[in-house]
């Protein structure tokens, strides 16, 4: 009988943890964004690694490529799901330029949500679209 019993609950038990795990996707901005910016008749591929600890968003703009930078500012505005990010980065001849990027979560229920708004780089200015891998 005892045995019946603990079969049965192990048998409950593995048909609710695929369910649990599945919810679990941490917090909204925290993993891989991957995606592109630019202009119409220039787009650029972009990865963002972000990091969310506490109350602090942190993280890398292309990570492991040339012209990676580490984010100095990081801001969520958890009312309306906006992002604000600030970041130096290296341009082709090795100067340093400023990233700014400043966007909105969507599909905020979603594991494959969206980041999407407008995207610095110097003098030049884009519109950008990532999602959450």
């Amino acid at each position: 009988m005892r045995s019946t019993l603990a079969t049965g609950l192990a048998f409950i038990i593995s048909l609710c943890l695929p369910a649990v795990s599945m919810a679990q996707h941490g917090h909204p901005l925290a993993g891989i964004w991957l995606g592109d910016w630019g202009s119409a008749e220039a787009r650029s591929d972009v990865v963002l690694e972000l990091n969310w600890s506490n109350t602090t968003l942190s993280g890398n703009i292309n990570p492991g490529f040339p012209d990676a930078a580490t984010i100095e500012v990081g801001e969520l505005d958890s009312s309306n799901w906006t992002v604000h990010l600030e970041a130096m980065s290296m341009d082709e001849a090795g100067s340093p330029v400023k990233v700014v990027v400043d966007g909105k979560i969507e599909n905020l229920g979603s594991a494959k949500r969206t980041l999407s708004g407008t995207w610095k780089r110097g003098s030049a200015t884009g519109d950008f679209k990532l999602t959450r891998e």
